[in-house]
């Protein structure tokens, strides 16, 4: 991401570097955009999974609906990485307040999905539920793609207990705590 330029994307894009800055002053700017759009589409197919499922699925279909809309959303997992310190950068108050407003009906309407999936959450419960497997997912997708000097050092054959592969990690985690809040409910 630092070492991305406007010039490299406007390139890319095919468009001139004034034309990009017409729609977004700076680069976190655009990247907020990118980001935003991937965070929809992997919200509408995990919601799109849970919903077509007619009766209550339970942890099982939680897991294989988030499993799904994961595998179908490899972009965005890689976005949510960088996210926090594009937050954080010159994006001010306003705009940073604007996109988490953005994200709220996105949380509340899947969370109400897995809610009516995972019967033992109570109401709202859905919408923390999922953020907090987005946090669990945010440390998990570091430690399976570590790089530099990190990435040579678990290379070597007696460090094989750091490697993780993402998706099986984070549904086996999300597994597992489902299981402990479904115990707590009872």
């Amino acid at each position: 991401y630092d070492d991305v330029t406007m010039v490299d994307i406007a390139t890319l894009s095919g468009v001139s570097k004034g034309t990009l800055y017409v729609y977004f002053r700076t680069k976190d700017e655009l990247f907020l955009e990118y980001a935003k759009l991937e965070i929809d589409l992997y919200f509408d197919r995990l919601q799109g999974y849970l919903s077509a499922q007619c009766e209550p699925s339970g942890v099982q279909g939680v897991i294989n609906a988030l499993g799904s809309a994961y595998a179908e959303s490899q972009y965005m997992t890689r976005l949510l990485t960088v996210l926090h310190r594009v937050l954080e950068s010159n994006l001010g108050f306003d705009r940073v307040l604007d996109f988490r407003r953005q994200l709220i009906p996105l949380l509340e309407t899947t969370g109400a999905e897995c809610e009516r999936h995972l019967q033992f959450l109570q109401k709202g419960e859905g919408k923390r539920l999922l953020l907090t497997v987005h946090g669990i997912s945010l440390g998990l997708q570091q430690l399976a793609e570590p790089t530099g000097v990190i990435q040579q050092v678990e290379e070597q054959p007696d460090m094989d207990v750091y490697r993780f592969e993402f998706q099986s990690a984070l549904l086996n985690t999300v597994d597992l705590l489902l299981a402990g809040i479904e115990r707590m409910a009872r």
